[in-house]
This record gives C-alpha cells, structure tokens and sequence, in this order.
C-alpha cells in the first residue's frame, strides 16, 4: 500500500494509504482505504508585503476522516472518487507523522477511560461492602 490523496466527489480530500492505481482506480467497484485522514486547506494573509503586496499562504491541516470508526480501514465506491494522486515525500511524512501521533494519543485516551472505569467497579464494591471510598488508609 502506498499513501495517496484521493478528491472526492463532495469536494473533501482525503489522504490515505491504499492499493489504487492512480490510472485505473475507476476500474474497480470499490477502494479500501488504510488509516483515511481529511485534508483542510485555508488561505493565510501574511503581514509580510512583497512588491507592495500582502503575500497569500496556504496551509492543510489534518483530522481523521471518520472519527467514530472502529476500523481503521474503509471501503468506498469508486465511483464517488474524481481523481487519485501521489504525493510528494514532505506529504507522506507529515500523514505517518499524523497517524502515528494520532494512535499514540488515541491509545492514552483508551487507557485513561479503562483505568477510570476500573477505579469506579473497586468504589462500587467498597461501597456494597459498606466501605467509605473518600477515607485514604495509611
């Protein structure tokens, strides 16, 4: 799998690891797509002024595609695809250096809620056995 970006139909873009090829990908019924991230862009009007003119900037920023998904690989028509590309070498690292910090931070967040609700089941068996969970023994 190579990472591409794929333009949707709805006009999101969309990076992702996948076995598309960039010539062909309407050939196929549907295309998986590994670890999707949406792609944002907005215009920034530097303060710096060149020839008498504020210069434009264009920045992207990333999120995960479907944020509430299970899986991290999804399954869509070909047919909502407008066009596949390669992407250059800076684009790739920046979307592995994305995904690994997103899944490290996701990874926290699960062990954080895990722990949280293994701290409340022991306050709630204290608190049937008619133990006080506030009292810290020494």
């Amino acid at each position: 799998m190579e990472c591409k970006l794929f333009k949707l139909s709805n006009g999101e873009m969309i990076l992702a690891d996948s076995d598309a090829v960039v010539d062909s990908f309407k050939d196929s019924k549907n295309i998986i797509l590994k670890e999707p991230v949406l792609i944002k862009t907005f215009r920034m009007i530097d303060e710096v002024v060149s020839n008498g003119k504020p210069v434009i900037m264009e920045q992207f920023t990333m999120q995960p595609w479907i944020k509430m998904s299970k899986s991290d690989t999804i399954t869509i028509p070909s047919e909502s695809i407008i066009a596949v590309v390669e992407i250059d070498t800076y684009a790739i690292e920046s979307y592995k250096e994305f995904v690994k910090s997103y899944d490290s931070l996701q990874e926290e967040f699960d062990n954080a809620i895990e722990n949280d609700e293994k701290e409340l089941e022991f306050n709630q068996i204290l608190e049937e056995y008619g133990k006080d969970t506030k009292t810290t023994i020494h």
